[in-house]
């Protein structure tokens, strides 16, 4: 079962952004405070706490890396799911069961639109122009149930290209590891 609010999912997209902005601040704060710690200080432990420092800032700046690509992930499925409606409730189970339920309403008005043509209306008698109209109110349900079915059938596809989309870009996300910043003096 798909549930898709758009209006929550762009709340979660903008937190994200913020905190991915307050992020790479606070990083760039950090790497730089500690790096300017090392220049007065010039022995053997910071050299060996300047390349801890390296490692940390490049392992942080991974994390941003993985940060913006999940983010990128919500802003697809956002930017694909804003098209379909602002609240989205699914079920792609049950897709043929609906298909084949519109089919079999549009295989009954066809029934219903032959019984009318087999009616003799070789003469003209007072009830001709009801049984008229009545054949031209099925024959409007069912030009309008073919187009559900067609708008039925292109959002179901876009739904599960949406949701093929966003699986494989999922599956290309790397697991997010942080590691303790670990440095002793000895």
């Amino acid at each position: 079962m798909i549930e898709i609010n758009i209006m929550d999912l762009k709340k979660e997209i903008d937190e994200m952004n913020k905190y991915i902005s307050e992020y790479e601040e606070v990083q760039l704060n950090l790497f730089n405070q500690l790096k300017e710690s090392t220049i007065n200080w010039q022995d053997e432990f910071s050299r060996q706490f300047e390349s801890k420092i390296y490692l940390d800032k490049k392992e942080t700046y991974i994390l941003l890396c993985q940060l913006k690509d999940k983010n990128e992930v919500y802003n697809y499925a956002y930017n694909q799911y804003k098209e379909i409606g602002k609240k989205i409730s699914c079920n792609l189970n049950n897709k043929n069961t609906i298909i084949t339920t519109i089919d079999n309403c549009i295989l009954q008005a066809n029934s219903i639109i032959n019984q009318f043509n087999a009616i003799d209306n070789s003469f003209y008698y007072w009830e001709y122009q009801t049984i008229e109209d009545c054949k031209n109110k099925v024959i409007n349900v069912k030009n309008k149930l073919r187009n559900v079915l067609s708008n039925i059938r292109n959002i179901y596809q876009k739904i599960e290209n949406i949701e093929i989309e966003v699986n494989a870009k999922i599956k290309e996300l790397e697991e997010i590891k942080i590691h303790d910043f670990d440095f002793t003096l000895s």
